[in-house]
């Protein structure tokens, strides 16, 4: 699935990791149900988006948030190692 051009991509990830920062943060103070919170994505798109751009827009925040419990959980692997593996596969 294409999400866009290069620059799009890096907004975008700005635009979420400050939002999911926020989202950190008010957790402390408040529980916030995946309804609400997908709801509250829904809501900050354009009014025209489509519904194949609402379903990518919400495909890529799970993404993001599985990125960051990985990250957060200790489950990465270095830039070396990522090369590694993709120069392996087209071996």
């Amino acid at each position: 699935m294409v999400f866009g051009p290069l620059s799009f991509i890096v907004a975008r990830l700005d635009e979420l990791s400050g939002i999911l920062a926020q989202r950190r943060l008010d957790e402390a103070v408040k529980i916030v149900t995946a309804k609400e919170e997908l709801r509250e994505l829904l809501d900050n798109q354009p009014e025209d988006s489509s519904k194949e751009e609402l379903i990518r827009e919400l495909a890529f925040h799970v993404m993001i948030e599985r990125g960051l419990a990985d990250s957060d959980a200790e489950r990465t692997i270095t830039n070396v190692e990522m090369g590694r593996r993709i120069r392996a596969w087209s071996n």
